[in-house]
């Protein structure tokens, strides 16, 4: 199996880069002197497109170490396409792991990590007199996406057996590319292997390691991984772990998702506002109304604020289980972060009154119908949705409904035959 393309393979390290002068006219040459002398001013490299570090003139820093980088010529006074050229040039291994990623890989990357657009020009400007060195650049990219997991794998493990400086990118693509077990063992190994030459991964590749595991359907090792770092040292972005809490939810298992959340706690990742959404509702999904409540007193803990959406989803997890007074108090936390509210909202209010037999206050809740720009058979259809559930929420609804009729409020027609067929359900006449 080959390796993998131009992975750590320098030409003999030189530490002043050379500028090649396509028709220069002699004019320039104060302006040379001039850029040579401001060099040392210069700020520290920029990193672009694609996976190269563009070095001011001169290369003031005296880099130590192996990769390839361009020389940039960005200034006003100078067109970047009469003076580029390849350096083969040392660099710190420090300044490796901040290299823009490889574009064609999943947006799984940090979105502060942006193209300049001077970089991106410049790139399209830098081939010049470097056309053969270009073209090689993209046939060795073009060849790593055709690649699949086992050929990945085994260039990888090959040159990693002869030189340690292999692109993390690289293996983020291997990992992006698991789709079974037997794809994803492979990485796993590679990813060990890598840790143990390198020990140079990011977050993102975490990430995707993750990610990993459950499309191979085995999120329980990723979990595993994820508590016991001894082995296999894995640290994820905050989205990884949401994916794999959602994962777990979507498998119906409610105890691996509070057990992938308590790791977050034992690492320095601070849940999110998302966090909690995922966590409350699948708490009230599975009827632990308990755990989710603990959850709303912990974000008010953190300072965390929960949406809208997740103090819906709680209060109707109260609703169900008559619990009134949980609804109001969830209902007051709203209005003290001054959360907008819907007629979802107001309808669990309103039921809550009810349960309590406040029917004024339940009444006065009801007529802020039009405040949240909603039509009265639209907000009255709204009760029937939880007639379905039980005689008791038929109960209520109809109770309701009474009540507006006895304050002189007129209901439209179909809610009034929808009222009928509810009380002949009772055997309320």
């Amino acid at each position: 199996m080959a390796s993998l393309p131009a992975i750590g393979r320098s030409a003999k390290p030189r530490t002043t880069p050379t500028i090649k002068h396509n028709n220069l006219h002699s004019s320039h040459s104060h302006q040379q002197q001039s850029l040579h002398h401001s060099a040392q001013q210069l700020p520290p490299p920029q990193f672009y497109y694609p996976q190269v570090v563009l070095v001011p003139y001169g290369n003031p820093y005296g880099y130590q170490g192996g990769v390839t980088y361009y020389q940039p010529v960005t200034y006003p006074q100078f067109q970047p396409q009469q003076y580029i050229t390849p350096v083969f040039s040392p660099m710190p291994q420090q300044y490796m792991s901040y290299a823009t990623p490889d574009p064609s890989l999943p947006s799984i990357y940090d979105e502060s990590l942006q193209y300049s657009d001077v970089g991106l020009k410049g790139m399209k400007n830098f081939r010049g007199n470097n056309d053969k060195f270009s073209d090689k650049q993209n046939d060795g990219r073009l060849m790593l996406a055709n690649m699949g997991v086992s050929e990945l794998h085994e260039s990888i493990k090959e040159t990693l057996e002869v030189n340690a400086n292999v692109r993390v990118s690289w293996l983020n693509r291997m990992l992006s590319k698991c789709n079974n077990r037997e794809e994803f063992d492979q990485a796993l190994e590679t990813y060990k292997l890598y840790q143990s030459k390198i020990d140079g991964t990011t977050p993102e590749t975490g990430t995707l390691l993750l990610k990993a595991a459950c499309r191979a359907g085995i999120p329980e090792l990723a979990l595993d991984l994820l508590k016991d770092t001894s082995e296999v040292p894995i640290f994820p972005t905050l989205g990884g772990i949401h994916y794999l809490m959602i994962n777990f939810s979507l498998k119906n298992d409610t105890k691996a998702v509070v057990e992938t959340y308590e790791v977050t706690r034992k690492r320095d990742l601070k849940p999110t506002q998302r966090t909690f959404h995922i966590l409350i509702r699948e708490c009230v999904d599975h009827d632990l109304i308990d755990e989710a409540m603990k959850f709303a007193e912990e974000c008010k803990t953190l300072e965390i604020v929960p949406n809208r959406v997740t103090y819906n989803i709680l209060m109707n997890g109260c609703r169900k289980y008559q619990r009134a007074r949980d609804i109001l108090e969830l209902r007051q936390q709203m209005n003290d972060y001054k959360i907008e509210i819907n007629d979802t909202t107001v309808k669990f209010t309103v039921l809550a009154h009810m349960m309590l037999d406040n029917t004024n206050a339940a009444l006065t809740e009801f007529m802020k119908y039009p405040e949240i720009d909603v039509k009265l058979d639209e907000f009255c259809n709204k009760f029937f949705e939880v007639t379905e559930e039980s005689n008791d929420q038929k109960r209520l609804v109809v109770n309701l409904f009474n009540a507006l009729k006895s304050n002189r409020v007129e209901l439209p027609v179909e809610v009034e035959q929808k009222l009928a067929t509810l009380k002949a359900d009772i055997g309320e006449q």
